[in-house]
Parts: structure tokens; sequence; C-alpha cells
């Protein structure tokens, strides 16, 4: 069974508890940069790292290509992802 996960806004408080942040594209990126102090900059990894540049594009209301597209992008950034964690 799939675990029941949904999106939320980080809380500045939380911050601590996480060793990674990984906003899926720029805009977001920025938003936790203004939100979030300096010090806990280093933990934002933006998942275009792992995507050749690629930004997420958000598929909601949007076409099932929107969709197909935004996933396939995921997929091959969580690849790589876990690629460079395994090594």
């Amino acid at each position: 069974p799939v675990p029941k996960r949904r999106a939320k806004i980080l809380e500045p408080s939380e911050v601590y508890k996480f060793d990674l942040i990984i906003p899926v594209d720029r805009k977001v990126e920025e938003y936790l940069k203004r939100l979030l102090s300096q010090k806990y900059h280093k933990k934002i990894l933006p998942f275009y790292a792992f995507t050749g540049g690629r930004e997420v594009p958000d598929p909601y209301g949007k076409s099932i290509s929107e969709a197909e597209l935004a996933y396939s992008i995921i997929k091959a950034g969580v690849e790589k992802l876990i690629e460079l964690i395994i090594r």
C-alpha cells in the first residue's frame, strides 16, 4: 500500500528536522531562501540539480501530456538522486 502523503507548507520552525530540502523549481527555491534564515540555506538542494537544469512544471489542471512531462522529469531526477545516494 502507498502511504498517504500530502504537500504542505514548510514551517521555519520545522527546518531543523530535515537534512535536505529539495524544491522542485526556482520559484520555490527563492521562496525558501527568503523564508529561512541563512544558516539553513545549505540544506536547500534544488531538484533541477538532478534533472540537467529542468524544473518540474506544475501539471495541476492541465492536460495529461503536461502531467506525463512532469512525471518524466521527476522520474529522471529521482533516479539520478538515488544513484548519487547509493554510490
